[in-house]
């Protein structure tokens, strides 16, 4: 996660490439995250029937858990905020193949 969110975004930066490394994408189900971080879910990315980017987060046992990546595409930045995140709501996410 780390790889593709911080380092990058600086190196395509350092080297003049377009450091544009996320795309936006809709929720899909509700995500409650009650500890005031920056927390980034692991997501199953899809395109919709209207060509929206959909994102299906999995349940995990934290960011240990490394299980589920066989499954993931991206990860999904949700801020520091109240904590709960609604079904419909967009945020950027971080393709794992960029």
């Amino acid at each position: 996660m780390c790889l593709h969110r911080y380092f990058v975004p600086w190196l395509k930066q350092s080297l003049g490439i377009d450091a544009h490394c996320f795309s936006i994408a809709t929720l899909t189900k509700d995500v409650v995250f009650n500890v005031p971080l920056q927390y980034f879910v692991q997501v199953k990315l899809t395109i919709n029937a209207e060509g929206i980017l959909i994102a299906t987060p999995f349940e995990t046992n934290g960011s240990g858990d490394f299980s589920n990546l066989v499954y993931a595409d991206a990860f999904m930045e949700l801020p520091v905020g109240p904590g709960v995140f609604k079904k419909g709501d967009r945020f950027k996410v971080w393709r794992y193949d960029w």
